[in-house]
């Protein structure tokens, strides 16, 4: 007889899968060789689609500019007119401090950001329906992101809406 609010014992063999999907790095070769073919169709659709994101009509530098104006002693806010957040700028300043002042410091970073999220997709989606629809889901991420229109991701000045997403 059960007792109520009382949970009976759980089998070892549950509680071990309940742990197992809380345990990172995964523990299952399949999911990390999923992973790995993520993370290689990201960098090859990087190198296929390489500085041909953006629109003119849309970026207009304020994303290159005041990161180094933050790292010439200026404030945010004060001295530089900014409408979103802190994170971003000072971000994209630590990563101008730390590789120096170039574009493809930007593109790596975004790129990094861009895998990160399809990984994050892909674990939500493994968890929720299985090792296909994460995959689809990480894919799909991607082939938007690097697409013939992509805006989203890669290009250094629309950053911004993926560091809100994270």
């Amino acid at each position: 007889m059960q007792r109520a609010g009382v949970r009976p014992a759980e089998e070892p063999e549950l509680r071990a899968n309940r742990l197992a999907l809380i345990i990172w790095p995964p523990t299952k070769w399949e999911d990390a060789a999923l992973r790995g073919f993520v993370v290689v169709v990201a960098i090859a659709l990087a190198c296929y689609t390489w500085a041909r994101w953006g629109d003119i009509q849309v970026d207009c530098g304020k994303e290159l500019y005041v990161p180094s104006e933050i790292l010439r002693g200026r404030l945010l806010y004060r001295d530089l007119w900014y409408p979103y957040g802190p994170l971003a700028p000072y971000l994209q300043a630590g990563i101008l401090f730390l590789f120096g002042h170039s574009l493809n410091a930007f593109y790596f970073f975004g790129l990094s950001i861009a895998i990160g999220c399809a990984l994050l997709l892909f674990q939500i989606g493994t968890m929720l329906e299985g090792r296909a629809a994460g995959l689809t889901a990480a894919l799909a991420l991607l082939v938007v992101a690097f697409g013939s229109d992509s805006r989203i991701t890669s290009s250094p000045t629309l950053m911004q809406p993926l560091l809100v997403w994270l």
